[in-house]
C-alpha cells in the first residue's frame, strides 16, 4: 500500500514538480493552510508532509503548531521546504516541532533521499508503538495471573483447615440443633441458647461462603461497597489464625459513611494480605493489632497498625518492590505488599507504612471518597 504525502505550496507550480518527481507515493495536496489542516486531520491523514512556510493567512509556522498540538495529528512528519534559510528560520521550524528542513531551490534526489528516509522511521516508530502496546497488554495478563496467585497463597493459608475443620461438623451441629428446637426438646431458656448456638453456626457458614467468594477470579468491575463490612468478612477468615496466635483485634470505626467504589475481591485481597502480615509481625508471643477507619470531605482512610517488631528501616524502602520478602526459604512470595499498592494505586488511593514509636508498625490506605446523592 502507498504511503501517502500532503504537499502544501501556495506556488502551483512547486507543488507539480514535486508531485511529479515523487508520484510513486500516494499525493494529496493543499494550496493554503487552512485546507492543509483540513486534509491532514481528515478520515486518511497523510504518512509526511511537505509543508511550505511563507504562505498567505496563515504560514506554515502555524499550521505546524497547529497541527502538532491536536491529537490526530501531532505524529505526522513534518518536512519544512522554504526560501528561508537563516539558522533562526530553521532552529523556529525544529522548534515547533518539525523533523527536517530543505531550503528552496531544492534538489529533488535530496528531497526524495530524506522523504525515504522518513517516511522509513515513521514505520519503525509505529511498529515500536505497536510492540509496546501488544507489551502492556502482556504485562496487564501478566498482572492479573499474579494477583491471583498472591490471593490463592493468602487462601491457602486459612482455606484447608477452616473448610476441613469446620465445615461439616458446624453443619452437622446446627441440624442436629436444628431438629432438636423443632421437635420441642428445649425449655424456654434452652430454647434461646440453642436459637443463639443456630446464629453462629450460621455465621460460620457465612465465614465459608466469603472464603469460596474469595477464591474465584478477580471481576475486574467497581461497584459500591461497604468497606466496614470487607473488613470484618476479612477478620473472619483471619479468626482461626489470629486467634491460635492470642492476638487481640480492636476496631475503631470511626468513619461514618464507610460505601466506596471498589473492585471488591481486591480490596479485600489488600486487607486480608496486611491483616497476615500484621499477624506474622506479632508471631506466637501474642498482641494487638488496631483497624482504624476515618474520613475527610474527599478520601476514606484506613489504618491496620500492630504491636509487632516493627519494619527494618533499612528495608522500609524495599518492602513494596516485587518479590521482596523477609520471610525465609520459601515461607513468602514477596508479592503480597508490591500487588497491594499496586491495587490501591488503580483504585486512585495511596499506601504507606510506618514504624510505631511504640512499637510495630502502621499500614495506611487512603482512598478517594465520593459522596452519595
Amino acid at each position: 500500500m502507498k504511503k501517502t504525502i500532503l504537499i502544501v505550496d501556495d506556488v502551483a507550480g512547486n507543488i507539480k514538480i514535486l508531485a511529479e518527481f515523487l508520484a510513486d507515493y500516494h499525493i494529496i495536496t493543499a494550496l493554503d493552510g487552512h485546507t492543509a489542516i483540513r486534509l491532514a486531520g481528515g478520515a486518511h491523514p497523510p504518512d509526511l508532509i511537505l509543508l511550505d512556510i511563507m504562505m498567505p493567512e496563515i504560514d506554515g509556522y502555524e499550521v505546524c503548531r497547529v497541527l502538532k498540538s491536536a491529537d490526530i495529528t501531532k505524529d505526522i512528519p513534518i518536512i519544512f521546504v522554504s526560501v528561508k534559510d537563516t539558522v533562526e528560520d530553521e532552529k523556529k521550524g525544529f522548534d515547533l516541532g518539525a523533523i527536517d528542513y530543505i531550503r528552496k531551490p531544492f534538489n529533488l534526489d535530496i528531497v526524495r533521499a530524506r522523504v525515504k528516509n522518513h517516511l522509513e522511521l515513521k514505520a519503525h516508530r509505529d511498529n515500536l508503538a505497536h510492540l509496546v502496546e501488544a507489551k502492556e497488554k502482556e504485562i496487564k495478563q501478566i498482572y492479573r495471573q499474579l494477583l491471583h496467585a498472591e490471593k490463592m497463597s493468602l487462601a491457602g493459608k486459612l482455606s484447608a483447615s477452616i473448610a476441613h475443620e469446620l465445615g461439616s461438623p458446624v453443619y452437622g451441629i446446627r441440624n442436629f440443633l436444628v431438629t432438636l428446637l423443632q421437635g420441642g426438646f428445649f425449655s424456654s431458656d434452652n430454647k434461646k441458647m440453642a436459637e443463639l448456638a443456630i446464629a453462629e453456626c450460621d455465621r460460620i457458614k457465612d465465614m465459608i461462603l466469603n472464603l469460596q467468594n474469595f477464591n474465584r477470579l478477580t471481576t475486574g468491575k467497581m461497584e459500591m461497597a461497604d468497606l466496614h463490612s470487607l473488613i470484618d468478612d476479612m477478620l473472619m477468615l483471619s479468626w482461626k489464625d489470629l486467634s491460635q496466635k492470642r492476638i487481640k483485634i480492636v476496631r475503631k470505626y470511626e468513619a461514618k459513611k464507610s460505601k466506596l467504589p471498589v473492585i471488591t475481591d481486591q480490596i479485600k485481597q489488600v486487607i486480608l494480605n496486611l491483616l497476615s502480615n500484621s499477624g506474622e509481625a506479632i508471631g506466637e508471643s501474642g498482641g494487638e493489632i488496631q483497624i482504624i477507619t476515618c474520613q475527610d470531605e474527599d478520601k476514606f482512610s484506613l489504618l491496620i497498625t500492630d504491636t509487632g517488631e516493627g519494619i527494618d528501616p533499612q528495608v522500609m524502602d524495599l518492602i513494596f518492590q516485587p518479590f521482596f520478602t523477609t520471610k525465609p526459604g520459601s515461607q513468602g512470595t514477596g508479592l503480597g505488599l508490591s500487588l497491594s499498592r499496586e491495587i490501591i494505586k488503580r483504585h486512585g488511593g495511596a499506601i504507606q507504612v510506618t514504624n510505631n514509636t511504640s512499637g510495630g508498625a502502621t499500614f495506611t490506605i487512603v482512598l478517594p471518597y465520593i459522596h452519595e446523592g
